[in-house]
């Protein structure tokens, strides 16, 4: 019933990102965080939902390049080095078309209150777009959604000055919940680790407490997915025995409607994350519980 992530195992248990719903990706750089938001984009453009991207970090043309290239598995350094061959011209095309439902914003200084009124405005002019195509549909089956990448990057419209940068991104971090409210559709933010996870020992598996400048992000989420990627630091195997190689994991740390859990997904730097191949749609992957503890009361 929500707006689709592309990835079958989170869609199929949480049914999408629902409206109203605010929920922050978070991983140390190199995890994948920005593929994953252009696939959301990408997937939700595909399904007839518009999808509203606010870039604090890469310009616009950075990112469609991104989203090419992942989709149609050309190298970036290939096309500006311009070694792309006739096959590769008909794969950067046909990966070009969803982008047509993709908006970008890439202002450089955003605050929550320029998102709120860039949003709206948007939102508006989307809804009356759609109602002349779909004037039969009710209104209520408008969805769009709105990324940011990234959440740490965000100015803050007011600074005390006894304020931290803590509580001024836990604030951002309610300004978004209350906008996803306002609006009624989704929002995703990305979000930085702290480097506690790189000096923690053993597979350095993140958890909710690494956010960065973490404060009241954790309170205001309706969902927290960790990203993970054992193969990132030289782990050849699971504690199973199974090779770590082409594999990511999506840890939902937090799920406000549900079930939280560890999810596994395919992984390649040349075509990012993926549904592994021959996933069934129809067949729900389950997360990992962990068994209760009969002993603790």
């Amino acid at each position: 019933t929500g707006v689709p992530s592309g990835i079958n195992c989170i869609d199929d248990e949480a049914g999408g990102f629902e409206d109203t719903d605010f929920s922050v990706i978070a991983a140390r750089p190199a995890m994948g965080k920005t593929h994953l938001m252009l696939k959301m984009a990408n997937t939700a453009s595909r399904m007839g939902y518009p999808a509203i991207i606010f870039s604090l970090e890469m310009d616009k043309s950075q990112l469609v390049q991104r989203a090419i290239s992942y989709d149609s598995h050309v190298n970036t350094r290939d096309m500006r080095q311009g070694n792309i061959g006739s096959d590769d011209w008909e794969r950067m095309n046909a990966a070009s078309a969803p982008l047509g439902g993709v908006w970008i914003d890439d202002k450089g200084s955003v605050t929550v209150g320029h998102i709120r009124s860039t949003a709206r405005s948007a939102k508006k002019k989307l809804m009356d777009d759609w109602r002349k195509k779909n004037p039969r549909k009710k209104i209520s089956e408008f969805k769009m959604i709105i990324l940011i990448d990234y959440l740490q990057l965000l100015g803050s419209a007011e600074k005390s000055k006894n304020g931290t940068r803590e509580q001024e991104v836990s604030a951002m971090a309610r300004g978004l919940k209350s906008l996803a409210k306002e609006l009624k559709c989704p929002i995703v933010a990305l979000a930085q680790l702290s480097r506690a996870v790189e000096t923690r020992g053993g597979d350095k598996r993140p958890i909710l407490s690494d956010l960065k400048e973490s404060g009241d992000i954790e309170a205001a989420v309706d969902m927290a997915i960790l990203l993970y990627r054992a193969e990132y630091y030289g782990l050849t195997q699971f504690e199973d025995g199974r090779s770590t190689e082409g594999i990511g994991e999506l840890i939902v740390a937090k799920y406000r409607h549900g079930r939280t859990g560890t999810y596994e997904a395919q992984f390649s730097g040349k075509s990012g994350w993926n549904n592994f191949s021959g996933d069934n749609d129809n067949e729900l992957r389950l997360p990992k519980i962990v068994p209760r503890d009969p002993t603790i009361s």
